[in-house]
């Protein structure tokens, strides 16, 4: 690949790039656009694009994310990514004629095609489930059931290879633009519960989207169940809050809520790095042993009241959080 394209698509992407500037003839530096770089000073600049050989590279030195400038590319801005891929083609094979192609406007589905569980009878398994973890009445149409799921992936034209195997499985979807994915949980006791399929490799997670009012305060969880206990929820869909920050949320008014694991390395270190950037977070109290927002619910707590209770931000939360975590 050519080094005058790398070049190129550099400089086509350097307006959207915080404070680009050329360090040297092949190593440009900006603020990193994963991580914000640094609230406090916004001099800072610790994203690269450096040559590395015949390619270029990105590499931030505050939060560690890399990868090909390809990469890069494709999570920065999608359009000059394909224009970039489109390019890489022509460059190494002069006679190739770019194939028309029809892009279809993506709208993002009314229901999904299973059942939904509010329509099931109470004496249903899926029903049952949700009964057992006390779920709104409001959430029980966003819950399906399926015991033939790969047959239903199939139909989506999602590539995975899994065997149809009619187990009744609970069927969480997520919504952006279109259907992105959904997550199946076992309710025959199998062993592995909950297998998360995306509709493509690039897609990604986040719960709830479909109906977060983004003029008023969200709650930033990490499991479906969980955004159903507090207003205005959404979920991560795992502990990577911050990623659904950067990626949907960044000028909203987000509450960070992690689960309750003072002893959990990743999730004391995420929630040290948001109060340091000034987020809003929750932080239980301690010798609190109850893990997430469902079970606290199933624990007869107030879960909204809790929640609001113990949100803080600044120096009350630095010390509510030196309290708190275990590692």
């Amino acid at each position: 690949m050519s080094l005058w394209l790398d070049e190129e698509f550099i400089q086509r992407l350097s307006p959207l790039l915080g404070r680009f500037h050329k360090q040297s003839s092949h190593t440009f530096a900006f603020r990193c656009p994963f991580c914000g770089d640094s609230h406090k000073s916004k001099s800072k600049t610790r994203g690269y694009l450096f040559r590395h050989g015949s390619r270029y590279f990105f590499k931030c030195h505050n939060c560690n994310e890399s990868g090909s400038l390809r990469t890069f590319l494709k999570q920065v801005n999608e359009s000059l990514y394909h224009e970039y891929q489109l390019q890489s083609i022509k460059d190494s094979r002069p006679d190739y004629v770019a194939p028309t192609v029809t892009v279809p406007k993506v709208v993002a589905p009314k229901a999904v095609d299973l059942v939904p569980v509010s329509e099931l009878p109470p004496e249903h398994l899926a029903s049952q489930y949700l009964a057992s973890r006390q779920l709104p009445e409001a959430a029980w149409p966003h819950f399906y059931f399926t015991d033939e799921w790969m047959t239903w992936v199939k139909s989506l034209g999602w590539d995975y290879a899994y065997k149809e195997d009619h187990k009744p499985r609970l069927v969480i979807p997520w919504f952006f633009e279109g259907l992105l994915g959904a997550q199946f949980r076992a309710l025959d006791g199998s062993h592995q519960r909950y297998t998360t399929l995306k509709s493509t490799e690039d897609a990604q997670k986040i719960y709830g989207w479909d109906r977060v009012n983004n003029s008023r305060r969200i709650y930033l969880v990490e499991g479906p169940f969980d955004s159903w206990f507090v207003p205005n929820g959404v979920a991560a869909m795992g502990s990577d809050l911050e990623r659904v920050r950067q990626n949907f949320l960044q000028d909203e008014d987000v509450v960070f809520v992690w689960d309750n694991e003072p002893r959990n390395a990743m999730i004391v270190n995420s929630l040290d790095k948001a109060i340091k950037r000034n987020e809003s977070v929750v932080i239980w109290p301690t010798n609190f042993d109850i893990k997430d927002l469902n079970d606290m619910h199933l624990a007869g707590i107030q879960v909204p009241k809790l929640v609001r209770e113990r949100t803080f931000k600044g120096l009350t939360a630095q010390l509510e959080f030196s309290r708190w975590k275990k590692c």
